[in-house]
């Protein structure tokens, strides 16, 4: 989306997504339209990432979908069970750190 405008593109997005919602691609179209701005609480994004979670459990790419929602300002009610789950799998990744820092910035104001 490279700082563009996310509504421009929920319709072919939404489209995409009919297909292709659960593919371990799909994490690409999440972050990217978090990372732009897009809304959180469309139904264009916030079923589709529950039910990715709960698919692609163990997946790194989990850390960029969730450090992604997080930092868009999302409930971190809708990913805590999947997250913590990931995290006892991958807990001492690289990737870990980074979705920990989104974490304590959603959750406490703070980044550490």
């Amino acid at each position: 989306m490279a700082g563009g405008e996310p509504l421009l593109i929920a319709g072919p997005a939404a489209r995409w997504l009919a297909d292709h919602a659960q593919s371990e691609r799909a994490q690409f179209l999440y972050k990217a339209w978090l990372d732009a701005g897009g809304e959180r609480e469309r139904e264009l994004l916030r079923t589709p990432i529950e039910h990715w979670l709960s698919v692609h459990r163990d997946s790194i790419g989990v850390s960029f979908v969730c450090a992604a929602w997080l930092k868009a300002g999302g409930e971190p009610a809708l990913i805590s069970d999947d997250l913590r789950r990931w995290m006892r799998v991958h807990g001492h990744s690289p990737s870990a750190r980074y979705v920990r820092r989104a974490w304590t910035r959603r959750c406490t104001g703070f980044d550490r």
